[in-house]
Formats: structure tokens, C-alpha cells, sequence
């Protein structure tokens, strides 16, 4: 009986401890000037990592950058953000009108990271394009293309792109792939804020979402639920009066 008891209360536990954990994300940088808070895009393609929930992300490097503005990589500042904390994900924000391409130029840089699960595997990716993220003016465009791999010199098993663009109507903003689970993602990212042809390209914002595996809420609630009825029912046993629980103890023999 001192057993299931024990059981009963380590299953109260889990399930208040599944519930605690999603209730604190947290972000944990390392290499990063604002420590714990934020990291740009400098730091990180200078060997920093940033941790969001229990995602994290590092291998940050350059891969080209072709446009006519050379971009300065301290003035994108990369943050962590929650949809919700089964939901954690990255924000790129442009500091000092940093994304904003010159009248009669562009900007156009890749770069590649990797994401590392250090809790449930991942099931999906999600590339956003807030609506108050850009703006754009005949014949200006943003665009953002990205490819997903199992490893830096693979193939890529999904691609997306997100773009606003004055002959497109609506924009593209949102783009969302699901995969089988997997606890590493290797991720190259191309960035694009054209005005070579004149117009507006500004971009000020996106963002990067992973969601992953999770136990059903209605799980969690049996769990707790089948805890607490175990718990009084012992103490209902506990409180009859001793010639009953001697008869129990006897049936039990």
C-alpha cells in the first residue's frame, strides 16, 4: 500500500511539473552582451547561442551577402518569443532602420543556424512576416526564403518563403511546414529588401516558430485527477476506525 501511495504522490508531482514547466519559458544566452535578455546577429555569427524554452540555437555563420548595402549585423537584434511555450521561437528585429534598402538598391544576405531540442522533439516550423514587419511602395519587395535540413551538407526536406511584394496581392505572410519529429534542424535563411528599381523596401521585423511534441492537456488532468482520488481515498481509509482497518490489513494477509 506504501508503495502505490508513493506512486500515487510522484504522479501528483509529474503532472504539476509538466504544468510549471510550460508555464516558464525562459532565455538563457551565452556570448551575448545583454546577458540572458538578447543577442544581434554580430554576436551570434561570432560564436554566441541564445535558448528559448528548451530550444536552442547556435552555429550561427554567414553564408554570402550580395547586396548593394552591406548590412552591419549589431544593428539586428535577435530576441526570443513564445506563441505559447509549446511554441518557442525567434524574433529578428531591425535596429536604426538597418533592413531598409537604399532608393536604387537592395540588401541580400544568407545565413545558416541550427536548432537543437533539448525537451520534446519538433513537429513543425513556422517562417512569419508580421503585417506591421515591413513596408513596401511600387515597385519594392521583401522577401525571406528559407530551407530546413538534417544536416549541413544534405538536401533540404522542406522549403518556404514569405513575401510582400506590390504586384502580389495580399502578401504572402505566413509559412508553415510539419514534418516526423526531430530533435535537430539545420536552417539556411535568405533575406531580400529590394528597391533597385525605385519604391520602398523596408523591412523592420520577422519571426521563426517551432512547435513541438506535447502531452495532451487531457492527460495531464486525468493523471492529477486519478492522484487525487488515490490520495483520498487512503486518507478515507486512514480516518475509519481502527477495528476496520484491522480488517482490512487482515484481507490484505
Amino acid at each position: 500500500m506504501m508503495k502505490n501511495n508513493t506512486l500515487t504522490v510522484f504522479a501528483i508531482l509529474a503532472g504539476l511539473g509538466i504544468l510549471a514547466s510550460q508555464a516558464q519559458a525562459t532565455v538563457i544566452t551565452n556570448g551575448c552582451a545583454a546577458t540572458n535578455q538578447f543577442c544581434n546577429l554580430s554576436e551570434l555569427f561570432g560564436g554566441a547561442s541564445i535558448q528559448v524554452g528548451d530550444k536552442l540555437f547556435n552555429n550561427f555563420s554567414i553564408f554570402r551577402q550580395d547586396g548593394t548595402k552591406v548590412v552591419n549585423f549589431r544593428n539586428v537584434q535577435v530576441i526570443g518569443i513564445f506563441q505559447d511555450t509549446n511554441a518557442p521561437g525567434l524574433e529578428f528585429i531591425s535596429l536604426n532602420n538597418e533592413l531598409t534598402a537604399p532608393n536604387g538598391g537592395d540588401i541580400d544576405f544568407v545565413f545558416d543556424f541550427k536548432v537543437t531540442t533539448l525537451g520534446e522533439p519538433i513537429v513543425d516550423n513556422e517562417l512569419i512576416l508580421p503585417v506591421n514587419g515591413f513596408n513596401t511602395q511600387l515597385p519594392g519587395t521583401v522577401e525571406i526564403l528559407e530551407g530546413l535540413f538534417d544536416s549541413p551538407s544534405g538536401n533540404a526536406f522542406a522549403l518556404k518563403r514569405v513575401r510582400s511584394a506590390t504586384d502580389i496581392l495580399p502578401p504572402n505572410l505566413e509559412a508553415r511546414v510539419e514534418f516526423e519529429p526531430r530533435t535537430m534542424l539545420f536552417i539556411r535563411k535568405t533575406v531580400r529588401v529590394d528597391a533597385r528599381e525605385g519604391g520602398i523596401a523596408e523591412l523592420s521585423r520577422f519571426q521563426q516558430r517551432f512547435s513541438q511534441q506535447t502531452p495532451e492537456p487531457t492527460s495531464i488532468l486525468s493523471l492529477l485527477a486519478l492522484g487525487t482520488l488515490g490520495a483520498a481515498s487512503t486518507l478515507k481509509r486512514k480516518l475509519k476506525p481502527s477495528k476496520s482497518t484491522k480488517k482490512e490489513t487482515t484481507k490484505v494477509g
